[in-house]
């Protein structure tokens, strides 16, 4: 846990010398996957650019900061705490500020007509309510994608630069050494039965939750089974804010396989290491995803993986047996 302390030993020592890039992420601190991609890259970041890397418009509170490893919340605020110089170059991270739905950010709010660089993803082909990140990858000079099948929908400007996954932090040998966190994880699961599979994901039709409820219910039958579902249904999604209820509506007759949702609860990074810990298999039936965070983290913990052999996930598994692939 991050403490006032800390972030004024920090605050103190901000480096002298200009940041090497500016890195725009126009979002807050609450474990997004815009945020969370951003942590795994500013060691990268921090290690290669000579004189490191600021960060603008990023907003945390020491709440925030709190639910992150030590090491990453340390990042964060060297990062935006760093004396900062307009003339450097920027990066914008997941738009360009353009469009109805982001009026905080009118076009182009970081004084230039063309970004010099941006980071961006999709999730599919064309897929519906992209069309500004493409607009902004039109706009760009560079774009930063994280997988080569992100880079090749946005043509010859795109480089890749993929998310990255901590080993020292994500692995089983760190949860083992954390008994609070294990502890938070065993109180909120309860007893552990013979077998229990974990997915975490947007409850939306993308994510295909119906694909893996249903699978989970053909696979198992008996109570020794269990499903974790850790979603939430984002706002954009219509439908019951129950997800267990919904997901119980899926439920076979006779089928006494169990079904756990933890009803949205937010966990910090050290309890997220610790429910990936607590299961013996992860599955993401996804029908189109960018990257497959949750994936990742999962590869990392050592855990048996079913996922979609599509885009994103496809690049991390490199197709090679790291994973059981699903058709799309």
């Amino acid at each position: 846990m991050i403490s006032t302390w800390l972030l004024c030993c920090l605050l103190a020592t901000r480096a002298s010398s200009g940041p090497g890039i500016a890195w725009r992420l126009e979002v807050g601190c609450d474990i997004n996957g815009f945020f969370v991609e951003l942590l795994g890259l500013l060691p990268a970041l921090e290690t290669i650019i000579p004189g490191g890397v600021v960060v603008r418009g990023l907003r945390c509170d020491e709440l925030e900061l709190a639910k992150l490893f030590p090491e990453e919340a340390a990042a964060v605020a060297r990062a935006t705490l760093r004396d900062d110089d307009p003339s450097v170059p920027e990066i914008v991270h997941g738009r360009c500020g353009e469009g109805a739905t982001h009026e905080r950010l009118p076009a182009y709010v970081y004084g230039q007509l063309r970004p010099r660089a941006a980071r961006l993803m999709v999730e599919r082909t064309r897929g519906a309510g992209d069309a500004e990140v493409y607009s902004c990858a039109a706009r760009a000079a560079v774009v930063i994608a994280p997988t080569q099948w992100n880079a090749e929908q946005f043509g010859d400007r795109a480089v890749v630069a993929p998310e990255a996954v901590d080993p020292s932090l994500f692995s089983p040998a760190a949860a083992a050494r954390d008994d609070d966190a294990r502890s938070s994880i065993e109180a909120l699961l309860g007893p552990k039965p013979a077998f229990r599979v974990l997915s975490i994901f947007k409850w939306e039709r993308r994510k295909a939750p119906d694909v893996l409820v249903d699978g989970f219910f053909r696979a198992f039958r008996d109570a020794d089974a269990e499903l974790v579902i850790h979603a939430y249904r984002p706002s954009w999604e219509r439908g019951d804010q129950d997800l267990r209820r919904v997901a119980e509506r899926m439920r076979p007759a006779g089928n006494e396989a169990r079904l756990t949702w933890l009803r949205g609860v937010q966990l910090s990074r050290r309890e997220l290491r610790a429910l990936y810990a607590a299961v013996d298999c992860f599955a993401l039936p996804t029908r189109g995803e960018g990257w497959g965070l949750p994936v990742h983290e999962a590869l990392a913990m050592q855990l048996p993986t079913v996922v979609t052999g599509i885009a994103g996930p496809l690049d991390i598994t490199g197709g090679n047996g790291t994973a059981w692939l699903l058709d799309p």
